[in-house]
C-alpha cells in the first residue's frame, strides 16, 4: 500500500500561507496530477466565488477550487477523492469541536493512505496566541510543517504571531477579516497590544 504525504503550512496572517499553498498545488498541477483546493466558505474577503485570492491580490485561477464549510462536505468529499493533490486553505476553520476535528483528521488519513498528497494552509494561533487546534494535530500528523514568518506590523521585526488591529472584544474568536482587523506582530508588540487592550 503506497501512502500519501501531508504537508502542513502554518504561521500569522501576512505570512504568505495561501501564496505558498497555491504555488505548492501549482507545482503538481504542472506535473500533470489531478490537484484542486478547497476554499473555506466563510472567507468572501476577495472574492465571493470560487476562487482563490491572496492578500497581495494574487488569484488562482486555473487549478479547479471548491467551496466548503466542513470536511464533511459531501462534494468535497467525492472531488477529494477523485484528485491526486488536495489544498486546503484556511484549515483551522474547517473542524472548531473534537467530534469535528476527530471526524476531519480521520477523512485526511484516509485521503492519505490511498496515496494523496494533501496540503494545508492555515493559522496555527489566533489573535491572543491560543492554539487553533485542528492546524495543530495536522502539524503533529504531517511529514512536513512550514512555520511562516510576517513581517511586524508595528516594529518590523519577525513576526510570527497575529494581534488584533482593532477592539478585540467587538469580534468572535474566529472573525474573517483583512488588514482592517489584524496585524502581524513580534513577541513584544503582541504584549503592547495586549496591554493596552485588557
Amino acid at each position: 500500500m503506497s501512502s500519501g504525504k501531508l504537508r502542513v503550512i502554518a504561521g500569522p496572517m501576512f505570512s504568505g500561507k495561501t501564496t505558498q499553498l497555491v504555488h505548492d498545488v501549482d507545482r503538481y498541477w504542472r506535473a500533470g496530477k489531478r490537484c484542486i483546493i478547497v476554499k473555506h466558505a466563510s472567507d468572501e474577503r476577495f472574492d465571493k466565488g470560487a476562487r482563490i485570492i491572496t492578500h497581495d491580490g494574487r488569484q488562482c485561477e486555473k487549478i479547479p477550487t471548491i467551496i466548503a464549510a466542513t470536511l464533511d462536505d459531501e462534494e468535497f468529499r467525492e472531488v477529494a477523492r477523485a484528485a491526486e493533490v488536495i489544498g486546503i486553505d484556511e484549515v483551522q476553520f474547517y473542524a472548531r469541536d473534537d467530534a469535528a476535528i476527530a471526524r476531519a483528521t480521520a477523512f485526511i488519513e484516509s485521503l492519505l493512505l490511498a496515496g494523496k498528497t494533501v496540503i494545508c494552509a492555515g493559522l496555527d494561533t489566533d489573535y491572543l496566541r491560543k492554539p487553533f487546534m485542528f492546524t495543530l494535530i495536522l502539524a503533529s500528523r504531517a511529514s512536513e510543517v512550514a512555520k511562516l514568518l510576517a513581517v511586524c506590523q508595528k516594529c518590523g521585526a519577525d513576526a510570527p504571531f497575529t494581534a488584533r488591529a482593532c477592539d478585540e472584544k467587538a469580534y468572535a474568536q474566529t472573525e474573517v477579516g483583512g488588514h482592517d482587523m489584524y496585524a502581524a506582530v513580534c513577541l513584544a508588540c503582541h504584549a503592547k497590544i495586549n496591554a493596552q487592550t485588557h
